[in-house]
């Protein structure tokens, strides 16, 4: 059998069977290292080495060295195989080369995972678990931002910043508010519309038809979000500049911890977001809708109820004697959503009302003052959608402090009788109901109605008060969101404990723009 054969037309080898192979090439192959046939391009090799696919490097160097002769005096080309055999040596060391530097390449990669694979397992070990997305602003968020939240969200919060060098995120809030304020008729302010100014039986009222243009109800928030390792907490400011002389003045600075609320906000006692819109700096007579320092703690009793308790400033008012606040407030609230929108509220108060004869000093006396309120916003079945009814009502003894028109007055929590040396509290009751009206998505009204009723005693004189109205109608169109352009009517009624009445009227015309 021919172990070897030429073919002279095409001159190309053929591959040897592998029992043709002489027993030195068997044992070359035994010894030499193994490559496999895909490290050489077949394609670009000498024609004479493009052997069968099958055989390995080692395999060929082996049948080259180690074949027999040809058959039929055929000579082997001596000096050719050597030229083959040197380029198989040097494309095995530029193999071996290319192994060596894969195989430092590969050390390198190696090193760099296992730093990664460190530095991930250390990450996970001292940083915090990312902060959820914060949830997109909700109206009430946007119209009512000084609002204390049930519980601090997590994480930066819509429209905040981050302090630099500082885990503190910061919100920067507000608006910048003119009012062209027409007093029609004699009212001891010029400003606003307090119906308890209204002047009856006072000599050298003020008169009517006079403007007042005024931009003190501008102001500023900052709202912060700081981590603590155990809960967010919250920082609020706010101030307008309705100070003396346009300078600042405090409206809210208090710090929440999850449920815990401490610093000066709106009272629990009151319902903000039951107050209809409007533009008057002073507000509704009825409401009860005023802010001073407080320790609150709110809780969720079940899916949709809030509960909230807190100790408030005393700040008793007194006529014909001083103050001596000993008690904090206590007031306990209860809040229902229900789920067709808007919110039911209910809420208790129970306070000390105690002093002494203001030009005597002598022994303190006091007394117990309660009062309880409820107030809604709910929707409208009536009109459109967006169509909301807001209410409140406040009855109780000692409460004049906290009903805006009383307290605007001062003074209204209580009698010092002298005769009896004891401190009187004056019965008040108060309420209002309001229609909020959508023409369209950007216009929209309020018609509101308040009373405010006090329960005179026989050792107050006749010019004391006794009841107040107040009715309001406006227009308010935004044009964009953040802005607001009010036209607004308003009109007020006094009567005193003698009967004796007056009325006033005001027209305000005013922009109010959020930022």
């Amino acid at each position: 059998m021919e172990c070897h054969l030429l073919n002279n037309a095409h001159r190309r080898a053929v591959s040897p069977a592998p029992e043709c192979l002489s027993a030195a090439a068997v044992r070359a192959r035994r010894y030499l290292p193994r490559f496999q046939p895909s490290s050489i391009d077949l394609q670009v090799m000498p024609r004479r080495l493009r052997i069968a696919p099958h055989l390995t490097v080692p395999g060929m160097l082996g049948l080259i060295l180690f074949a027999p002769p040809a058959v039929n005096g055929q000579q082997v080309d001596l000096a050719a195989q050597s030229a083959i055999v040197r380029e198989l040596g040097r494309l095995v060391e530029s193999q071996q080369r290319l192994i060596e530097e894969q195989g430092r390449r590969i050390d390198q990669l190696q090193q760099q995972l296992d730093e990664t694979r460190a530095l991930v397992s250390t990450l996970r070990t001292t940083s915090p678990a990312p902060a959820p997305a914060a949830p997109a602003e909700t109206e009430s968020q946007r119209k009512w931002p000084e609002i204390p939240p049930d519980v601090v969200a997590a994480g930066n919060f819509p429209g905040s910043f981050g302090i630099p060098g500082s885990e503190t995120a910061v919100k920067v809030g507000g608006f910048v508010r003119a009012n062209w304020v027409t007093t029609l008729d004699p009212l001891l302010v010029s400003d606003s519309f307090i119906t308890s100014e209204i002047p009856v039986d006072v000599a050298d009222a003020p008169v009517g038809g006079r403007v007042d243009v005024i931009a003190f109800p501008s102001r500023v928030n900052l709202d912060f979000r700081t981590p603590t390792g155990v809960g967010y907490m919250r920082a609020f400011v706010e101030a307008d500049f309705a100070g003396s002389g346009n300078t600042l003045r405090l409206r809210h600075a208090y710090g929440q911890w999850r449920r815990l609320l401490f610093g000066q906000t709106w009272s629990t006692f009151s319902d903000p977001e039951a107050v209809p819109d409007g533009i008057d700096f002073e507000g509704l007579n009825a409401m009860v809708h005023f802010r001073q320092a407080q320790v609150r703690w709110t809780w969720a009793a079940a899916d949709r109820v809030r509960v909230a308790l807190a100790m408030e400033n005393p700040d008793a008012e007194i006529s014909g004697a001083t103050a001596a606040d000993q008690r904090p407030d206590v007031v306990s609230r209860i809040r229902w959503e229900p789920r067709r929108g808007g919110h039911l509220q209910a809420a208790t108060l129970l306070r000390q009302i105690r002093g002494f004869q203001s030009n005597t000093p002598g022994d303190i006396v006091g007394a117990t003052g309660w009062g309880v309120t409820t107030s809604g916003r709910l929707p409208s079945p009536l009109w459109r959608a967006r169509d909301r009814v807001l209410f409140q009502v406040n009855r109780g003894r000692g409460i004049g402090h906290y009903i805006k028109d009383l307290n605007a007055v001062g003074d209204e929590d209580g009698v010092f009788d002298v005769t009896a040396n004891a401190v009187r509290l004056l019965p008040a009751s108060s309420g209002y109901v309001s229609y909020e009206h959508w023409w369209i998505d950007r216009l929209h009204s309020a018609l509101t109605a308040g009373l405010v009723d006090v329960t005179t005693l026989d050792i107050q004189p006749g010019s004391a008060l006794q009841r107040t109205y107040r009715y309001s109608g406006n227009v308010i169109w935004s044009p964009i969101p953040s802005l607001e352009l009010v036209a607004e009517l308003l009109h007020g009624i006094r009567i005193n404990k003698d009967t004796h009445r007056e009325s006033a009227s005001q027209v305000q015309i005013g922009s109010t723009f959020r930022f």
